[in-house]
This record gives C-alpha cells, sequence and structure tokens, in this order.
C-alpha cells in the first residue's frame, strides 16, 4: 500500500481515502512544515483536502475495528437496512487491504 491509501477524517468518521496529491506550506512555526492531502474518498467521487495531521495509514487491522464497531451498532437497529456508502467504502478498503497483503507474501516466496 505504500502511503497512497490513508484513512482521513471526514464527515465525522474515519473514512478510506486514495491520495491524490500532497502539497506542503510552511507553517507561521519556521521548523515546522504543514502538510496536506488531496484525497478521494473510496467508492465515492469526492475529492477533498486534508491535513496529513487527521489522517492514518490504511490497515487491515483499522478497518476490521471500524467495521466491527459499525456491526456493533448495528446490532442495536432490529429492521433490516440498506449497506450504507460508508460501510461500501469501508468494505474496498478491506478488500484492497487484503489484496495488497497477499501480493506482498506471495512476492516474498
Amino acid at each position: 500500500m505504500d502511503g497512497k491509501y490513508v484513512l482521513c477524517n471526514w464527515k465525522d468518521q474515519l473514512w478510506p481515502a486514495k491520495v491524490l496529491d500532497r502539497s506542503e506550506s510552511p507553517s507561521e512555526s519556521k521548523r515546522k512544515n504543514t502538510s496536506s492531502l488531496e484525497v478521494e474518498i473510496l467508492s465515492l467521487d469526492e475529492k477533498i483536502t486534508v491535513e496529513s495531521t487527521d489522517t492514518k495509514v490504511l490497515s487491515k487491522s483499522a478497518v476490521e475495528a471500524i467495521m466491527s464497531s459499525l456491526a456493533v451498532q448495528s446490532e442495536v437497529i432490529i429492521a433490516p437496512r440498506e449497506e450504507t456508502a460508508y460501510e461500501r467504502s469501508l468494505k474496498m478498503a478491506l478488500e484492497m487491504v487484503k489484496e495488497g497483503t497477499n501480493l506482498s507474501q506471495e512476492s516474498m516466496s
């Protein structure tokens, strides 16, 4: 995955996203540059800009943790419901992470 995909804060949730562009701008403190990322939310055509400090590395364990917390929340709702865009996006990210892991294991053997 080498940093091309991240989890970023959007709409008060951590969404999986593909990094499209990185930019650095000097901050008020001359020692530190702030880095922003232009990302595209997976499974949506939504492009946003986020601060790099508002992102996390996309990993299998992080996506699974989010999905399990969603599963616990949905158990409270008894009626069947449609899969949300957020859930679709997370499933897509999980599949990508699993494929990336499988590819790395194959290349090592």
